[in-house]
Order: structure tokens, then C-alpha cells, then sequence
């Protein structure tokens, strides 16, 4: 019979049969800097399988997820870290060998310390067993694993919820033109910079030929590790429509060639209505011929975050309808009305 503790983690998707043979393991691992590779190798698991355990395990507070940096020369530990948010943005050097170097996805690993009561016979025995370096897991591998990345969503996007629906009912009781632009910038602005590591570099910013509503910078190191954000770069623009009308294609197309007059290869439109079928189409067009990303946020994806939801899931969610060309039929953001005109 599993202890207590342990019958939470059906809570997490994990099976009865898997958390006995874990139960059952227990006294053969480790206590400290433990390798998800070595849990899944002893209770024959793949190793994404391995690092759900351990995010379920961390989640219960029966363990912690520790991140250790090991220099790509000579492999030696460098600097262990609780949080990926402390991941150094310059230079560190190693110990052992000297070499300095900034960490990348494969100079950072993975591994667990547990907390498990245990006899003490038990302890013992694991303490001849530690000596042996086991396989490692990257950062990189980890994000392969579903459960791995929503936790590190949840862990950079935090907001005050209650301060964005208040900006959200400016933005809908706004009445002059003025108002209702810079209302639904400023909520645009509070709502990304609320993703740790993006800054806002302005709004408003004036160029020679068109104006940049919001103009974001991706800072932290963490960021360019993450499976969304490397592909975004180092900027997102933002064009914020506040209009009672569906935006079109004209508008989508006019926001992609000013992203690539600026080498901007992620932008955004946050619209108060939708768009049309004929914008979706061109959005796709510019994703396979330019290599631009456009993704569109409607009020409707700010009242399901007010409502818990997380902004990285949905602009995720977002680029995947684009990546995989999603049908019309499956979008909640794109009016129906323009379909119905051209018929």
C-alpha cells in the first residue's frame, strides 16, 4: 500500500501501479542531486514520464528540482541553482579548468533532491550507492516533458489579476478615441511585461514612416532556452486595435512589413472584436513565405486570464494554430460575419 503522501500523485495523472513501484524503489535512489534518468531507468519509464514524476513529486513537497551548471569543457559542476531565473546573463568561469563561458540549454542539467522519510539502515545504504555519477538530463530534454514547461510557465508569468480587470473595464468604458488607445496599450503593456525577463522598450514610438504601439525586449537568459521564446527573438511588437469593427487584411499586412522593416520576426494585435477569415489567411501566407509570426489576442484571451488562465499557454496555443494552419472553424477569434458577406 502507498503511503499517504505518496496517493497524491493520482492527483497528477500518475498511476496507482507506477507510484507502488516508486514506493518500492525508495530506499535504492539517493536523497540528493538525483537524475530523473536514474528514476526512469528503476522503474523501467521514459525519461519525460520520469521528470512528470518529479514535477508531481516537487508540486507535493516531496522534492525539489535543483538546475546545476557544468562547464562545457570539462564537465565539472560550476554553480547549482534553485530557480532557472538566476541563470547568469554573463560570463561565468569554471573552477577546475578556467574556462569562461555563458550556460546554454546543454550546459544545464537537471536533477532532484528528495524528501522522503527513510530507516536508518536505509540511509546508509544509500550512501554507498551515491558514489556513482549517474546520466543526466538537460534543460533542453526537459522541455520536452508537458508537465515540466507549464510549471515553468506558471512560474514566469505572474500577475496581479484584479489590477488587469480594472484596466479592462477602462479599456471597455473608454469612449474617445484617445481613451480607448491608450487604455488598451497600457493594459497590453502591463499584460506582457508581466512575463519575467520582457521589458517594455516604450509605446507610442514614432518612426519615419508608421508608429509602434508597443515595443517589447526579451532580456533573460531563461527565455532564450524556452521552446516559445527562442523562436521569437529578441522583440515582440504589439499593434492594439481598440475598434468596433472586425480588423482585415489590409491592416495585417501593412503590421507584417513594418515587423520586417525592423528585422521583428514576432508580433502581436490585441483587437476588441476579431479579425476576418480573409486576415487569418494572410497571417498563415506570411508564415510560410516570410517567416513572420502574427498572433491575435481579443479581449475575450484577457478575461480567461483574468480567470486563471496563463498568457505563455495562450500565445503558444496561438502560434501552433498558425504553424499547423488550424482551419477557421477551430478559432474563437475570427469573425464569421466576413464568410457570410462573400457569400
Amino acid at each position: 500500500m502507498c503511503c499517504r503522501k505518496l496517493r497524491k500523485l493520482r492527483d497528477y495523472n500518475i498511476d496507482d501501479d507506477l507510484i507502488e513501484r516508486l514506493e518500492e524503489i525508495l530506499p535504492e535512489i539517493p536523497t540528493k542531486r538525483v537524475s530523473p534518468i536514474l528514476i526512469a531507468k528503476k522503474l523501467n519509464i521514459d525519461k519525460r514520464k520520469a521528470i512528470d514524476l518529479c514535477v508531481a513529486l516537487e508540486k507535493l513537497g516531496l522534492a525539489k528540482i535543483r538546475y546545476e551548471i557544468t562547464c562545457p569543457e570539462c564537465a565539472s559542476d560550476v554553480l547549482v541553482l534553485d530557480d532557472l531565473k538566476d541563470i547568469p546573463t554573463d560570463k561565468i568561469q569554471c573552477d577546475v579548468c578556467g574556462t569562461w563561458f555563458i550556460p546554454t540549454e546543454d550546459d544545464i542539467w537537471i536533477v532532484c533532491d528528495f524528501f522522503f522519510e527513510r530507516k536508518k539502515e536505509r540511509r546508509i545504504f544509500q550512501k554507498k550507492r551515491s558514489t556513482a555519477k549517474p546520466e543526466r538530463i538537460t534543460l533542453k530534454d526537459a522541455f520536452g516533458s508537458i508537465s515540466f514547461k507549464n510549471n515553468i510557465n506558471h512560474e514566469l508569468f505572474k500577475i496581479d489579476r484584479e489590477e488587469l480587470r480594472e484596466m479592462l473595464i477602462k479599456v471597455e468604458e473608454a469612449k474617445t478615441n484617445q481613451e480607448k488607445k491608450e487604455t488598451l496599450e497600457a493594459l497590453t503593456e502591463y499584460l506582457f511585461t508581466s512575463i519575467f525577463g520582457i521589458t517594455s522598450s516604450g509605446r507610442n514610438i514614432r518612426t519615419k514612416t508608421a508608429e509602434i504601439d508597443v515595443l517589447l525586449k526579451l532580456k533573460s537568459p531563461i527565455l532564450t532556452f524556452h521552446p516559445l521564446f527562442k523562436e521569437i527573438g529578441t522583440h515582440i511588437m504589439i499593434e492594439c486595435k481598440n475598434w468596433n469593427k472586425n480588423v482585415g487584411a489590409k491592416t495585417i499586412r501593412n503590421f507584417a512589413s513594418l515587423l520586417e522593416s525592423y528585422k521583428v520576426k514576432f508580433g502581436c494585435f490585441l483587437v476588441k472584436k476579431h479579425i476576418t477569415e480573409e486576415a487569418w489567411q494572410t497571417i498563415l501566407n506570411i508564415f510560410k513565405q516570410r517567416d513572420l509570426i502574427i498572433v491575435v489576442l481579443t479581449l475575450r484571451d484577457i478575461e480567461n486570464i483574468i480567470n486563471g488562465a496563463n498568457l505563455i499557454d495562450i500565445l503558444e496555443e496561438k502560434y501552433e494554430h498558425i504553424k499547423f494552419e488550424e482551419p477557421v472553424s477551430k478559432l474563437n477569434y475570427v469573425s464569421k460575419r466576413y464568410k457570410k458577406r462573400a457569400k
